[in-house]
């Protein structure tokens, strides 16, 4: 579910359109989403979503699709999104019109001029929020919703998604505060190790991490469901001679201490940077 906007390229000569140009004097920026939904910093490619955002005010993020062409942009916010990612959606459209030099975009099919699009923002404005209210119903979800966000996916509980219907300021604010920490979120991968199929988290040095409160222990290749027996957290080099060193992750996170843990979102926890001495202690325990 999404508000989707067309541009047409209204320039005899019909170029590709360049993201530093449509970045240019803002405080946006730009990059891919991963196959685990986290942000790639001003890469560009077609193995993911390409996402703009407001670097002060981290929402949604706004997805443009078909930006090769020269042709013709695709825009798309999905729902529910913040207020700011709202504005941000029509101000980029309108920045990509003023460089292609056109007057009309095409909003859910309806033809826009650029110049009254007032009347738009106020509308999805409102329809996000009956999203929001309306979450449970719409989303027949009865605990948590993974939203996807500008640089990492972000877990929200139905009830608090349902509560910013009410306080509506405060989702722009607590999507904001949750990116904006640039913490890494590990993602899980999986392999066999002495004959047993795990799922293996990796973890850094001297930076924050996100890891799951509960590791994923299944998983489906080529259309088979595979269930994990064991579950490792993996970090390289952390001993001289040794290229990886392992733990059982139900270990590794009750060792850490408890100062240096907090919850990220309802299904994740945050741990801040450790250094390669925190980590050696842990590992030595």
């Amino acid at each position: 579910m999404a508000r989707e906007l067309f541009i047409r390229n209204s320039r005899l000569l019909k170029r590709p359109l360049s993201m530093s140009d449509v970045v240019s004097g803002r405080k946006w920026s730009y990059g891919t989403l991963d196959d685990h939904g986290r942000l790639e910093e001003g890469k560009i490619s077609n193995n993911g979503p390409l996402v703009i955002y407001d670097t002060e005010n981290i929402g949604r993020g706004i997805q443009i699709l078909d930006h090769d062409s020269g042709k013709e942009i695709h825009l798309a916010l999905v729902l529910p999104a913040t207020e700011g990612d709202v504005r941000m959606l029509y101000d980029v459209a309108k920045r990509i019109a003023e460089l292609w030099k056109s007057k009309h975009i095409s909003v859910d099919g309806d033809i826009e001029e650029v110049s009254n699009l007032d009347h738009c923002i106020d509308f999805d404005i409102k329809t996000h929020i009956s999203v929001l209210r309306n979450a449970r119903r719409i989303f027949n979800e009865s605990e948590y919703l993974n939203l996807a966000c500008a640089t990492l996916p972000v877990c929200i509980s139905i009830e608090q998604l349902e509560s910013f219907a009410d306080e509506y300021n405060e989702f722009g604010h607590y999507l904001h505060e949750k990116q904006k920490i640039a913490a890494y979120k590990s993602a899980a991968l999986f392999a066999q190790l002495d004959d047993v199929i795990c799922s293996i988290y990796v973890f850094f040095d001297n930076g924050a991490i996100i890891l799951p409160r509960e590791p994923e222990m299944k998983f489906t290749q080529d259309g088979e469901v595979y269930i994990c027996e064991e579950s490792y957290i993996f970090v390289h080099e952390l001993f001289e001679g040794e290229k990886i060193s392992r733990m059982r992750f139900d270990d590794f996170v009750n060792r850490v201490p408890y100062d240096k843990k907090t919850e990220f979102d309802y299904k994740h926890i945050l741990i801040s940077p450790l250094t390669s001495e925190e980590l050696q202690a842990i590992f030595k325990e």
